[in-house]
């Protein structure tokens, strides 16, 4: 069962994945992507005092725009995603010498690959033996590495019943995810040898815009950095389950 919703999934991202990386071209939908991943770096920064690195893996890349949006903060970033059509976007769009895109399951990850940074933005909640995933990852990470990801939040219940109503209508949204509250995403890192995790409530307003193209874009980019915006004071004030997202950071020591 397991399996058959993996192959779903990764069926589901192969199909759409030109639609899905056109988010990263727009500039309403990019800028809240942007936003997100920065919000997450942010977090780093301030539990490790780390916002330099050296090697960055992240896993479930998609398109890659994360290199894109990371860039002047590594020396080596490599991407990898199930998705062959993923990849595919990402080597052509992003590919460079010191950025790399790998078509991997990341539960095959046979490679030295030894990050300081193993970086996963929705990625999580659409794995299925997770506890196998994170294990792979530890073993090409070291005491040092840093584990960073951002992942739907289930506390807050109307959201859970737009995602609900959203897996009915619409077809190029997994109707497989499943859905973290913080306790349980807490003790996902626990269970698995984490014993510095830090957690934190992420997009008030802004990540409908990450998600969702919305036009005319003369308008909606306009209402997109307004949420940016109300979410930055929100983020630096207030850390509440209101939030669609939440983020963990966690290190083995």
């Amino acid at each position: 069962m397991e399996e058959n919703r993996e192959n779903k999934d990764n069926k589901l991202f192969n199909r759409i994945a030109a639609k899905y990386g056109r988010k990263d071209q727009v500039v309403s939908s990019s800028l809240a992507r942007k936003f997100q991943l920065e919000s997450v770096l942010d977090f780093i920064s301030k539990e490790f005092q780390k916002s330099f690195f050296d090697t960055v893996l992240e896993i479930g890349c998609g398109v890659g725009a994360s290199s894109l949006y990371m860039e002047g903060k590594f020396n080596q970033y490599i991407g990898i995603d199930y998705s062959k059509e993923f990849i595919e976007l990402a080597n052509q769009r992003y590919a460079k010498e010191n950025v790399k895109y790998l078509c991997s399951n990341i539960k095959e990850l046979n490679a030295d690959k030894n990050p300081d940074l193993v970086l996963g933005i929705g990625v999580l909640h659409h794995i299925t033996d997770i506890n196998k995933a994170i294990c792979e990852m530890k073993k090409i990470s070291n005491k040092e590495t840093i584990f960073a990801f951002i992942e739907p939040n289930s506390e807050n219940k109307i959201i859970q019943l737009l995602r609900k109503i959203r897996m009915i209508v619409d077809k190029n949204y997994s109707e497989d995810q499943i859905y973290f509250s913080k306790q349980e995403l807490e003790n996902l890192f626990t269970i698995n040898g984490f014993n510095l995790i830090k957690t934190k409530f992420q997009g008030y307003f802004s990540p409908p815009f990450a998600q969702v193209i919305i036009n005319p874009q003369v308008i909606f980019t306009r209402f997109s950095k307004l949420s940016i915006l109300l979410d930055k004071t929100l983020q630096r004030n207030f850390n509440n389950s209101l939030s669609w997202n939440m983020m963990v950071v966690a290190r083995i020591c």
